[in-house]
């Protein structure tokens, strides 16, 4: 349906990343991640028009990465471009970072329509979850690298939170859009076994979830099984005493 190519996408883009940053290959390893995002966000286009600005927003994000892959061919080959560096630079990342941004809100947006018309409440409450997570992130940003005088004194003690939130939007994500791929399916297919992925961390990724949603569905039985329980004790425990006062009463 388009949600595999996505968190591939998504974990190549922004995950893979960062390590192939410190390899100098940060940018053709963005361009390509954002470009199986694009194949999954056309294929959801077709059956969701809430996926219409993270598709467009995916194009823009493949067209600034190709800016990262002339500033790390710049780093590699020492050809010292001046429209690489310095203010530009500057630009540039302030431009890439609120795209990055409204492109993980437009995403969780998509997802938390189609979830909602699909009647999967608990993914369009974690598309929700998510989203709050992702701003915070950017007013935790914006506050300490603004070039602002007065934020000076605090913008040290950002960093760890910036970081912090930073790991958990993008892993709540990818969690998300994991459960997406296994819960959201084409009209006829649910009833076709799920298939393993060719990549281990995926599977193993799945395994998690669904260990986890199996535990959450069993508590939830369970507190339910123990407060019906409780109600009947008491039902049954209000009979027995409107009873012993009849007989009271009768005597």
């Amino acid at each position: 349906m388009g949600f595999g190519y996505l968190l591939v996408g998504y974990l190549i883009s922004f995950v893979l990343r960062m390590l192939a940053a410190n390899l100098g290959m940060g940018g053709i390893v963005f361009v390509i991640g954002c470009a199986m995002m694009l194949a999954g966000l056309w294929n959801l286009h077709h059956y969701h028009e809430a996926f219409f600005y993270s598709k467009w927003t995916a194009v823009a994000l493949i067209v600034l990465g190709c800016y990262d892959v002339l500033k790390d061919l710049d780093e590699l080959f020492l050809w010292n471009l001046g429209f690489l560096n310095g203010k530009p630079e500057l630009v540039f990342s302030w431009i890439l970072f609120f795209l990055i941004l409204f492109f993980n809100l437009a995403v969780l947006y998509g997802i938390r329509m189609i979830s909602r018309d699909l009647g999967i409440l608990h993914m369009e409450t974690s598309a929700i979850r998510n989203s709050f997570f992702v701003g915070l992130h950017a007013i935790l940003y914006m506050l300490g690298n603004l070039p602002i005088v007065a934020l000076s004194p605090i913008q040290s003690y950002l960093i760890v939170p910036i970081v912090f939130t930073n790991l958990i939007w993008m892993f709540c994500n990818l969690f998300l859009l994991l459960a997406c791929n296994k819960n959201i399916c084409r009209a006829g297919d649910e009833d076709q076994p799920t298939k393993p992925s060719r990549i281990g961390f995926l599977n193993r990724m799945n395994e998690i979830y669904e260990e986890n949603r199996q535990k959450a569905i069993q508590k939830t039985t369970r507190e339910a099984e123990d407060a019906l329980r409780r109600r009947k004790e008491k039902r049954e425990q209000k009979k027995i005493n409107h009873n012993k006062k009849r007989k009271g009463g009768s005597k």
